[in-house]
């Protein structure tokens, strides 16, 4: 799999912490990326995407069952991209993916269907 993008494929990750620290520099284009003081993974096995005319939106979220009859999504966090921003991800996302399906075989899921009010 790639690094964070593309635009880093030619350049070596360089860290000038150790990973324990909260701050790591990776060069690219001769511009450092650092954690911000926020910094936080988020693991989400749910997204939705929303769209205006000057950015995109994505939902991150959780399936969560603390109870048997209480499944629900738990939203972790919004990222709000640019048109350009957005773009640029896309094309990352699916070269990886593709790199992803030749190295370990087809991703295969079954996409949700949107319910339909019964009468």
């Amino acid at each position: 799999m790639r690094e964070e993008s593309d635009l880093n494929k030619d350049r070596q990750p360089e860290e000038t912490s150790s990973p324990d620290e909260e701050t790591i520099v990776r060069p690219m284009r001769g511009i450092p990326f650092r954690r911000g003081p926020e910094f936080r993974v988020v693991y989400a096995n749910s997204v939705r995407f929303a769209a205006a005319p000057w950015d995109f939106s994505l939902v991150f979220g959780q399936t969560i069952v603390d109870v048997v009859d209480d499944l629900h999504i738990e939203d972790k966090v919004i990222v709000t991209l640019s048109p350009q921003t957005a773009r640029a991800m896309a094309d990352i996302l699916n070269k990886n993916l593709e790199d992803y399906e030749h190295q370990f075989g087809e991703i295969r899921y079954t996409p949700i269907q949107p319910q339909t009010e019964e009468p």
